[in-house]
């Protein structure tokens, strides 16, 4: 197996394993059913500074791999990121601290990197330089596939590829952008940093994420759904004249995804053509939605040419 293999690499007293609370949970519950103590006993809380103080009862946590979390079902111990560091514990749980508070459009935002339906649709997102940048004092990492996923996806022979509530998988043996080295086995990612050895902790909020980092985290249904809220907020009267309007909502972001608009431009782009379609006026999409000179130009542009019949 990938993670067998990527773990006779190194020694064990250099590895850790990153988990969510949920998945820490799991583990507790299983080791408890076992009778088996000790797991917990060096296990690193991420949330311990002020920011977090009304979090902590749900904080991740970096745990040393041992043989006692070795000892694992499949179901829970793929659902945690492995890392090998050449760093001691305590300034490896540093680091990722100072991941935690990121900022997102000049907002601090709570990065949930620790997720690894995050964390397999931003990393390829990132340049070379900002995936050294990410795993800082980390040698390398290595996310594995969801168990209960990978059982669905290979009950589907052909299928390179799953639509999940929020995520996309990651393809099979899909080309990556990486530090030095990757692979993709089964879904598993390998990243490697050979710039570890360089990397001087930092102790106050620093990272920044950008737009594109995210771009495989989008999801149309989520959208459309949000997008939907908003409108029979601000405009039931068009909504109501809608048949199937959630439907047509979704319909409408897949046409502008194939059309390769950004988000933004997307919203305005549906809009037009479902207020063409329900014969709105730009003058109440105006003052509901409180759009700007820009978009209202958009918008009644798209107005005029809609192609999209509902």
């Amino acid at each position: 197996m990938m993670r067998d293999t990527w773990l006779a690499k190194y020694d064990q007293q250099t590895c850790y394993w990153l988990l969510d609370h949920g998945t820490c949970e799991k583990a507790k519950g299983y080791f408890l059913e076992q009778a088996v103590q000790g797991f917990m006993s060096s296990a690193e809380p991420l949330f311990i500074d002020s920011p977090f103080d009304t979090l902590k009862a749900q904080t991740p946590w970096l745990i040393p791999v041992s043989d006692i979390v070795l000892s694992l079902p499949e179901s829970i111990l793929s659902q945690g990121i492995l890392l090998h560091s050449h760093t001691e514990k305590a300034l490896v749980a540093r680091h990722l601290r100072s991941l935690l508070n990121a900022e997102l459009a000049e907002e601090q935002v709570l990065f949930r990197f620790y997720d690894t339906k995050v964390l397999t649709q931003m990393l390829p997102m990132m340049s070379l330089a900002e995936q050294s940048e990410f795993m800082g004092n980390i040698d390398a990492i290595l996310i594995q596939p969801d168990f209960e996923e990978s059982l669905e996806g290979n009950a589907e022979e052909g299928s390179e590829e799953r639509l999940a509530d929020h995520e996309v998988a990651i393809e099979k043996n899909a080309e990556k952008k990486t530090t030095g080295k990757e692979s993709a086995e089964m879904g598993f990612i390998v990243l490697e940093n050979d710039k570890a050895a360089q990397y001087q902790v930092r102790t106050e909020p620093w990272w920044i994420i950008a737009p594109e980092h995210l771009a495989g985290l989008y999801n149309i249904k989520h959208h459309a759904y949000a997008v939907s809220r908003r409108l029979w907020e601000m405009l039931p009267s068009l909504m109501s004249k809608l048949k199937e309007p959630l439907t047509k909502l979704e319909t409408g972001f897949e046409k502008a995804k194939e059309q390769k608009l950004s988000k933004d431009d997307a919203e305005l782009w549906v809009l037009a053509h479902i207020a063409h379609a329900t014969q709105t006026e730009l003058d109440e999409l105006v003052s509901s939605l409180k759009l700007d000179t820009k978009q209202q130009e958009y918008v009644q542009e798209w107005m005029e040419n809609s192609a999209w019949q509902l």
